[in-house]
């Protein structure tokens, strides 16, 4: 029995060099597509930063507000604050740890799985992305109507962990701010605690974009170290940590809500290739087709 050649006609070669040029566009695009997140990502925490530095400081009224949230952890058994700060300050290894936890922790940490999102787990990268914005604007509202003094400005009794630990790290003895950045910072605008919600948006990431329950636990891990670094270090109280775990976590749940979900194919990521053969050329594919297409004749099976 003779066999049969496939036989090259230029429509075929024409079709493959389309092929191929069509997934370099796709590639080019990825790749733009990166930098684009980057730029947008630095373009956003450098509005952050710079509104952040424009809200009331006015000291008077961030200590009045300091001392009203005070008032409301005492009859909650919340005011912890000064007990940890107390037994940091006694341990000059754990205040050098602590100090360098905050300060950078909270970017290098956030950056990092921003990253693996990227690369690894699109379908959720988005709305996750969304969250961390959406989420630091809010806490943005709360900086300019409720400025707040953290312990360590109230002095007396609080201590600056990472201003006596400054010789240690590149951090300044002003401001819990890298050296010569003290004036580019307002540090009156402790609630809610953005270290705290961003470190639970990690814990969020974790959940959403894997099953591996070595990374939820680390996800949860570090929220929690990053709740007690930032009170040991008198840098927020415990409603400032509550009030940024609220925030993050409500909007958390709005973003991931409404985000596309693969395996609805409701994304075209999520397409088989035959979808997004249909979609191109207008014609639909249901489960229903792709039986009935499969399917063997009756006057077949007793051959099968």
């Amino acid at each position: 029995m003779g066999s049969i050649h496939a036989v090259s006609t230029p429509q075929s070669a024409a079709d493959t060099a389309n092929a191929g040029f069509a997934e370099r566009l796709r590639a080019l695009r990825d790749q733009h597509r990166g930098a684009a997140e980057i730029v947008l990502l630095a373009a956003l925490y450098a509005v952050y930063s710079t509104t952040r530095s424009f809200a009331d400081h006015t000291f008077t009224a961030a200590a009045q507000s300091a001392r009203s949230i005070l008032q409301l952890e005492g009859p909650l058994h919340l005011d912890v604050e000064l007990s940890l700060n107390r037994w940091i300050m006694g341990s000059e290894g754990w205040s050098v740890a602590a100090s360098f936890w905050y300060a950078s922790a909270h970017f290098v940490v956030t950056g990092a799985v921003l990253f693996l999102l990227f690369r690894h787990r699109p379908h959720v990268y988005t709305a996750l992305r969304n969250t961390l914005v959406l989420a630091t604007v809010v806490a943005l509202v709360f900086f300019y109507l409720l400025p707040t003094a953290p312990p360590r400005l109230l002095g007396g009794p609080y201590q600056d962990v990472l201003a006596a630990t400054a010789d240690h790290g590149w951090w300044g003895a002003h401001a819990s701010a890298p050296r010569g950045m003290a004036s580019m910072t307002n540090e009156l605008a402790a609630f809610p605690s953005m270290h705290a919600g961003w470190s639970l948006w990690v814990a969020v990431a974790a959940f959403a974009a894997t099953r591996s329950r070595v990374a939820r636990a680390a996800g949860i891990a570090y929220a929690l170290t990053t709740a007690v670094c930032v009170l040991v270090t008198g840098n927020h109280w415990t409603l400032d940590v509550l009030a940024g775990w609220v925030v993050v976590g409500a909007v958390a749940a709005v973003c991931l809500a409404r985000r596309p979900h693969p395996a609805g194919g409701s994304t075209a990521s999520a397409r088989t290739p035959d979808e997004r053969e249909a979609a191109r050329t207008g014609s639909a594919i249901t489960p229903a087709a792709l039986v009935e297409e499969q399917a063997v004749p009756e006057d077949q099976l007793a051959t099968v």
